[in-house]
């Protein structure tokens, strides 16, 4: 069927979105190391604000895991997700040019924007494969 065509399509997308998203909550609960590897500052000490980042990235990285399954079933995931990865791009930008964070957080949410482009790009191909032709 066209679900499970698309689904295989993007799965290893939103497989390897899921491990990224993994791989980052991860970073939340010793900040320290991947700040220090990179050079950003400040370091975020913050353990609360820092566990709930964890569990909101972590949870987000399960939900395109679960997309990788079934991609039309839950396309709606993608759209928050990708609007989200978006968001966290703009808002790091933004906190750059501001002053508050060093360049080099550019580098790690750079592929956060590279998702958000690539799950937008499958929700338009998604469409474009559900959508049929009106009757005349």
């Amino acid at each position: 069927t066209n679900d499970d065509s698309i689904t295989q399509k993007y799965h290893t997308l939103f497989v390897v979105g899921a491990c990224f998203n993994w791989t980052a909550a991860l970073s939340f609960v010793k900040p320290k190391l991947i700040c220090n590897t990179l050079n950003i500052t400040p370091v975020p000490t913050e353990d609360f604000s820092l566990h709930m980042m964890c569990l909101s990235v972590a949870l987000l990285g399960f939900m395109y895991y679960e997309a990788s399954k079934d991609f039309p079933a839950n396309a709606n995931i993608v759209w928050y997700g990708s609007v989200a990865k978006a968001l966290v791009f703009s808002v790091a930008v933004l906190d750059v040019v501001l002053g508050y964070l060093s360049w080099q957080i550019l580098l790690v949410v750079s592929c956060d924007l590279m998702f958000a482009i690539l799950y937008y790009k499958a929700l338009q191909d998604l469409n474009a494969t559900t959508m049929k032709p009106k009757n005349k």
